[in-house]
């Protein structure tokens, strides 16, 4: 019936049509990570980048030393994570101005903003 789907989505996905751990790992790893910034990072040779972004290495290393679990891999954080929160238009990515094999991810929407 239509109350045992809604009952079904409301144990396994927030309103958003995005499953709840996916936005718990915004909300406590991404966002937390991304306010700690003051400045747009600087490469070896002086090149800086455009705005306050994140590398996937730097959220997979941050995720890595606050949970207690095994280690998850800058390939899986993509497919775990960065690619259903980019999906859903929490976050946004573009080339990194450092490195162009690489890309940066910034917020979109704060989650205490969207909650309020």
């Amino acid at each position: 019936t239509v109350e045992d789907l809604r009952e079904v989505l409301h144990i396994t996905q927030d309103v958003t049509g995005m499953p709840v751990y996916k936005l718990k790992f915004y909300k406590e790893i991404f966002l937390p990570l991304f306010r700690s910034k003051r400045a747009p990072d600087v490469g070896d040779e002086g090149k800086i980048e455009r705005i306050i972004a994140l590398t996937s290495r730097e959220i997979c290393n941050y995720y890595n030393s606050t949970k207690d679990i095994r280690p998850i891999t800058v390939d899986n954080l993509k497919k775990t994570f960065l690619d259903e929160l980019l999906n859903h238009g929490y976050i946004e990515q573009e080339n990194s101005a450092i490195n162009a094999k690489q890309n940066i991810y910034y917020p979109l929407i704060d989650i205490e903003d969207e909650q309020s």
